[in-house]
């Protein structure tokens, strides 16, 4: 397999029979990692109280002047590293398909921290707090139902009885994830879910380009404007588009053509206009711009979240 700069990555390697010791291993470690990240986020969200005011009458805010948030953002950084360097050899490839989705969200986490990591817009900072939630509420469910699979695959290849596996599967088997993985057509169900799989307007590519991220397979982000996939590309400060992971803003918000998202709306639940978007921003707010080809979401909140989905059922 060739990487984004022409180099050739090592193939992967996986164990195709896991011991219980690598199986209770993997939970451990899995486990360990979920609750190392909810007391640091808890941690976060203090943090957050405690600069309340100061966020909410300051036009802009620094995070890195505060050893508190220094503190947090280094230790989220280790664990960050830690999840996405897992040696995931000992798995078979079930469990590394649960070990994706969390190397996935982790990526995430920790260009997140990055970005708040300095001075920044505090509405722009409630909008990243929301796309961060968002991705690992997306990342968690799809991790949920791998995991999952991973275990009536365990278990079948140690003897269990079908009624034992199908039961694990029950919660899972309605899935795109668990559809596509047993062959069985997830198209025709509703229009709108069909147009989530396959709506594609990134001009760098197809649906099949591969980022470009050195050691990266994952395909390009299907929206914006980025020769990478969503995790390694970077969303512009104006209008959040997906952009190449070394800028800042897109070429439509620097010519002037595109007017920020996040000042177009903002209703209370009850006055969103009639066929206005549904997108709930981090307040509770929501978006309430026209939609035009989508049934509740306007075009570029349906772009990132469809870019969200498909990062994370690995399209």
């Amino acid at each position: 397999m060739r990487t984004g700069k022409g180099e050739i990555a090592p193939e992967r390697t996986y164990n195709a029979n896991m011991t219980e010791e690598e199986v209770g291993k993997f939970t451990n470690d899995m486990a360990g990692y979920s609750y190392e990240f909810a007391s640091l986020s808890a941690q976060m969200a203090e943090l957050t109280q405690k600069y309340a005011s100061i966020l909410n009458e300051s036009e802009k805010f620094d995070w890195s002047q505060y050893d508190d948030f220094r503190e947090i953002a280094a230790k989220m950084e280790s664990l960050c590293d830690e999840v996405i360097t897992y040696d995931d050899s000992y798995c078979s490839k079930e469990y590394q398909l649960v070990i994706d989705e969390y190397k996935g969200i982790f990526h995430r986490i920790k260009d997140y921290y990055k970005t708040i990591s300095c001075e920044i817009e505090t509405q722009r900072l409630v909008v990243l707090a929301q796309q961060i939630d968002n991705d690992v509420s997306v990342g968690t469910n799809n991790a949920t139902v791998y995991l999952l699979m991973a275990t009536a695959a365990y278990m079948e290849s140690n003897g269990a009885s079908q009624d034992k596996i199908d039961a694990v599967l029950e919660s899972v088997k309605d899935t795109n994830i668990y559809k596509e993985a047993k062959g069985i057509s997830t198209t025709g169900t509703s229009s709108q879910k069909s147009a989530y799989n396959t709506v594609f307007t990134n001009s760098y590519g197809t649906p099949d380009t591969k980022c470009e991220h050195a050691g990266c397979n994952n395909t390009i982000a299907s929206s914006g404007n980025t020769n990478c996939c969503v995790i390694h590309s970077n969303k512009c400060l104006n209008c959040g588009k997906y952009i190449d992971e070394d800028a800042m803003f897109c070429m439509d918000c620097l010519s002037g053509k595109t007017t920020s998202i996040e000042n177009t709306g903002k209703y209370t639940a009850g006055n969103v206009p009639s066929g206005g978007c549904q997108y709930k921003y981090f307040d509770g707010s929501l978006c309430g711009v026209p939609t035009n080809n989508y049934a509740t979401l306007c075009d570029e909140h349906f772009k990132q979240l469809n870019d969200t989905y498909n990062a994370y059922v690995g399209k």
